[in-house]
């Protein structure tokens, strides 16, 4: 939410105040679903930035993971055929030696790192599943707590008691959204 629109909804709402007992009630609503809007606005930024920060680190890790898994072929490739091209001639103790050298670098370094690797990816796409989900409930969350303020402003302007109650219904299926998203963001999938 904008500082605009929250300067527009104070106003509204200092409005609504004066017009009685229906008028403070529905004031109440409005200031009430502008806050969970507020804090819905500011979880749904923060869940963007943390999915995207998280997205990056996963394909930086990727990347990582590739580079070992090419390392580690390119050095068994080259063991290889070094035994193969040293066969038979004189330097084939040397190649042999050499080759040894390869799939120790492949055993000690370059299979554990793009295992470790393999895991870091893991981790991070899971963090970005996380925040994926977090961000889909917060904005969706947005959208409904919106919607309800936009029945409080035809409650208002209709003196309907029932609409309020609209409002009042989709207050709460976007704070419950929130507090999805917050503790349990893959409860609802969309």
């Amino acid at each position: 939410m904008e500082s605009r629109e929250a300067l527009e909804r104070a106003h509204l709402t200092h409005e609504l105040a004066e017009k009685g007992d229906f008028g403070r009630r529905a004031a109440l609503v409005v200031s009430i679903l502008a806050a969970l809007l507020a804090i819905a606005s500011v979880a749904a930024k923060n869940s963007s930035t943390k999915l995207i920060v998280s997205q990056e680190r996963s394909s930086d890790a990727y990347n990582q993971y590739e580079t070992n898994s090419i390392k580690e072929a390119v050095a068994e490739n080259d063991a290889a055929l070094l035994r193969i091209l040293a066969a038979g001639t004189p330097r084939e103790a040397e190649a042999q030696i050499r080759a040894d050298a390869l799939e120790r670098l492949v055993r000690e370094q370059f299979r554990p790192n793009k295992e470790a690797e393999a895991e870091r990816v893991d981790r991070l796409e899971r963090d970005v599943d996380l925040y994926t989900e977090r961000y889909e409930s917060f904005e969706i969350a947005e959208a409904i707590l919106q919607l309800g303020i936009v029945l409080s402003s035809v409650a208002i302007l209709l003196a309907s008691r029932r609409m309020l109650w609209f409002a009042i219904g989709a207050g709460g299926i976007g704070l419950v959204l929130q507090v999805v998203g917050f503790v349990k963001p893959d409860l609802v999938n969309f």
